[in-house]
């Protein structure tokens, strides 16, 4: 009984700190300082009547928008982000993406 008593601790133990741990990504980009995985699902001229510009980012003449697809919270979510076209990542590209200031790092 307590070896059972003790396996049950030791992988209870084992899944919390799992839980408990950040994930970082490349760079030391950690997940608590708002990274997520993500990945451009489109690069557009303009936005659609129903979008508009995270992150408090302010378009330039010529700027493409970029939409990002990421996870938080086990729910999907987007991010419309202006950027020059020389800047702009392809789309299906694999990004690493500050959900608070919309930068964004091609994922290596």
């Amino acid at each position: 009984m307590q070896l059972i008593q003790t396996s049950i601790l030791l992988v209870a133990t084992a899944a919390l700190t799992a839980c408990a741990s950040s994930p970082t990504y490349t760079g030391g980009r950690s997940w608590d300082d708002g990274w997520r995985q993500g990945v451009v699902e489109s690069v557009n001229d303009a936005l659609k009547w129903n979008q508009s510009v995270s992150c408090s980012r302010v378009a330039a003449p010529g700027d493409k928008f970029v939409v990002v697809a990421y996870r938080a919270s086990n729910k999907p979510r987007w991010k419309f982000i202006p950027m020059s076209p020389k800047d702009a990542p392809a789309p299906k590209s694999k990004v690493l993406i500050n959900a608070n200031t919309c930068e964004l790092v091609l994922n290596a």
